[in-house]
């Protein structure tokens, strides 16, 4: 019984990571294709600049043309000047002091910036006391990774909704639905043992088995022919409706959710259970096992319990009994 539950296990977690899989890759592919995270970037920077032309101004800067330089090509005549989807602290700080044409000099600093949450910022550290330009630009990194922390929190978001949509979309478009899955896994015991065996090698196949890297469409149909390949009452065949209509979109709906905690979630699941099965259940305590230490430090405190409430022998008798006692 805790075998037939552990290959059912596996069975659904195989699919919900394949499907996550592949929501994961459109997901991320549809954000490349609209610049999400760069236009994300501009836009929180020029919240904080207060500047709807921080692009502009950014742009020109020997920061910004280091980091075109490092991480875009050439497409057609002049520079490719998309906003970068990342920058590190010190880049925002060395680009907007560059920009503002700040020296090194902390007096008047305050003064040569417009208005603004980076202005605020900087005038805060000044009316505490600060007079170190180092510690300042310190200070305004640490703001800035703050910044990007609750950005990165955003985008999270973003995607965990849309891996919602995309998963029930998926879920719809080729029939998935974990209850059919469910049913059939622990009906069948042939095809149950089979997709077991074969999902344990799916945490090795996110790219095709040629390539240690791959593009976001190579992965898509890796991963639809990985989910193919299992066998699962999948797809829409003459008798994969349920008669019961409702149970196949509770089936997707499942699955939809399932996919919002990404294919990272799913593939950890998966390997995990691999490992159960492959130990055949809960691999022992360290009690449990005779040559470990816990075992043997057990066993050397029972034995000097015993000991201790054991009664003092009496001693052995020298002389023979008399009177033939």
């Amino acid at each position: 019984m805790q075998l037939r539950l552990i290959d059912v296990a596996i069975g659904l977690v195989a699919t919900f990571f394949l499907v996550a899989l592949i929501s994961s890759a459109l997901v991320e592919a549809g954000s490349m294709i609209f610049k999400k995270r760069s236009k994300d970037l501009e836009a929180v920077i020029a919240k904080m600049l207060e500047d709807p032309n921080a692009k502009i101004s950014l742009q020109g800067t020997s920061v910004f043309r280091a980091i075109n330089a490092a991480t875009r090509r050439k497409r057609g005549p002049g520079d490719d000047q998309r906003f970068p989807s990342y920058l590190s602290p010190r880049a925002f700080v060395d680009a907007v002091f560059e920009a503002r044409a700040i020296g090194d000099d902390v007096e008047g600093l305050a003064a040569k910036l417009p208005p603004s949450p980076f202005k605020q910022r900087v005038e805060a550290m000044l009316a505490e006391g600060e007079d170190d330009l180092t510690k300042i630009k310190a200070g305004l990194e640490s703001w800035f990774d703050d910044t990007m922390d609750r950005l990165s929190g955003s985008y999270k978001r973003w995607s965990q909704w849309l891996l919602l949509l995309v998963g029930l979309a998926l879920a719809a478009i080729l029939n998935v639905s974990a209850i059919r899955i469910l049913d059939t896994l622990w009906n069948d015991s042939t095809l149950r043992t089979a997709v077991a065996s074969q999902s344990v090698d799916l945490t090795d196949t996110q790219c095709p088995t040629d390539k240690d890297t791959c593009t976001q469409a190579e992965k898509i149909q890796t991963a639809i022919n990985s989910l193919d390949g299992l066998k699962l009452p999948i797809g829409w065949g003459d008798t994969r409706w349920d008669p019961n209509p409702l149970g196949t979109i509770v089936g997707w709906i499942v699955v939809g959710a399932a996919t919002m905690l990404g294919a990272p979630f799913w593939y950890d699941a998966l390997k995990r259970l691999a490992g159960l099965r492959a130990g055949r259940g809960v691999p022992p305590r360290a009690a449990d096992d005779p040559t470990s230490a816990t075992a043997s430090a057990s066993a050397s405190n029972t034995t000097a319990t015993i000991s201790v409430a054991a009664p003092e022998a009496a001693p052995a008798r020298t002389e023979p009994p008399t009177n033939g006692h």
